[in-house]
């Protein structure tokens, strides 16, 4: 929640980002927590959602996290405020689609409703996570 908070008052009062804001179109989903937004001058920027850990494609609802998310922006305008650049090289931001601030409203919302299912079928069938796949 922290967090969150700190996002959103660095969003809203640090002028610094004014700079470092990329708009454009969504033209792909690498995974859960990572898209490719094509800007004006036709440029992919490999985007990492900051804040937001998803499975990866090839883990347990790895799959349903891209599609989650390919859900929310595939297609759309974003803005994106540009935080840093992490060890592979993508540029790691919060992104807003129209008033909804992705990193905070879409994304953990999914993260949470998955613990929440992991955490439901390890009290019904006393299995563990890794015990089991997703349909």
């Amino acid at each position: 929640m922290i967090k969150h908070i700190a996002v959103l008052f660095f969003l809203f009062f640090n002028q610094a980002w004014a700079a470092d804001t990329i708009t454009g179109k969504v033209v792909s989903i690498a995974d859960g927590d990572t898209i490719i937004v094509l800007d004006a001058n036709k440029t992919q920027h490999k985007i990492r959602l900051y804040g937001v850990d998803c499975p990866e494609s090839h883990q347990d609802y790895g799959q349903k996290a891209k599609e989650f998310t390919s859900g929310l922006v595939f297609g759309q305008n974003v803005e994106v405020k540009v935080m840093d650049t992490d060890r592979y090289g993508r540029t790691v931001s919060v992104v807003t689609v129209g008033t909804i601030i992705l990193n905070n409203d879409g994304i953990p919302k999914f993260v949470q409703f998955q613990a929440y299912i992991q955490k439901t079928i390890i009290e019904c069938r006393g299995t563990t996570p890794s015990s089991y796949q997703e349909t």
